[in-house]
């Protein structure tokens, strides 16, 4: 799966843990939960009532999928790279 694009859990606050769900819904079941740092696969992000959710597949366990807020998920490979200013 050398193609997928690896995103990075970031910005979740110390002392908690990204909550991995079987919907893209808040209120969706948790199946796991990563800590910042954690590597995961993004199999492509979508629109859910306002809120932009990936799903994502654990690294290390390519069995773990689920949906995550995009907003706790970074590319590493474009990580510090701002726009230009105009």
């Amino acid at each position: 799966m050398s193609d997928v694009p690896v995103v990075e859990v970031t910005g979740v606050a110390p002392n908690d843990l990204l909550n991995l769900r079987a919907t893209a819904s808040a209120g969706g079941l948790i199946i796991a939960r990563f800590e910042n740092g954690a590597m995961l696969n993004n199999l492509g992000c979508a629109d859910v009532n306002s809120v932009n959710w990936c799903k994502v597949q654990y690294v290390d366990d390519p069995k773990l999928q689920g949906w995550a807020p995009a907003r706790y998920l970074l590319d590493p490979a474009t990580a510090g790279i701002q726009d230009a200013p105009m």
